[in-house]
């Protein structure tokens, strides 16, 4: 398995759960965004958290 990227490098992910090609990886923050504010890779966190949760839970 390998994991997407697009052109900056920046792993490639789903925009509302951070979920990237491989079903049990997230990805958030700087990886995804690219050179971004410590507030929006911290609100990165918080969505991935709860999308694990939720994938977790079987929701």
């Amino acid at each position: 398995m390998k994991i997407q990227y697009v052109l900056n490098m920046s792993v490639m992910g789903k925009i509302y759960s951070l979920q990237s090609n491989i079903a049990d990886l997230y990805a958030g923050g700087d990886i995804v965004r690219g050179g971004a504010t410590v507030i929006l890779a911290m609100g990165d966190g918080r969505r991935a958290a709860q999308n694990m949760a939720r994938q977790l839970l079987g929701e």
